[in-house]
């Protein structure tokens, strides 16, 4: 039973998860997720932008485990994949995201 339940439940950690419950700040043509996926040293911290927007957006990341932000231009129907932390014990963090359209 564990192995099946193993089983179905790993390939959720790739995954990535609505980052509803994190503070994000972005207007309603951007989607925010993240993931943790586990590698051979721990889980690498992601955060994934997509830029529904007919503009270029300028975006601020940062988590709970990284609070040193990081800055990001994206273009318009593209997507962007950040690694936030290389290699942390912990599978949950939480995203910081602000964005807003470049004008």
């Amino acid at each position: 039973m564990r192995r099946i339940l193993s089983a179905l439940l790993l390939p959720a950690l790739f995954i990535g998860a609505p980052a509803s419950a994190d503070d994000l700040e972005v207007p309603r043509c951007v989607e925010v997720t993240k993931s943790a996926p586990w590698v051979s040293y721990g889980h690498n911290h992601m955060v994934r932008i997509h830029n529904g927007c007919e503009r270029a957006v300028r975006c601020e990341v940062s988590t709970d485990a990284t609070p040193q932000p990081t800055n990001v231009e994206i273009a318009p129907d593209t997507t962007r994949e950040l690694l936030t932390r290389r290699g942390s014990p912990s599978s949950v963090f939480e995203a910081r995201v602000d964005c807003d359209e470049i004008r």
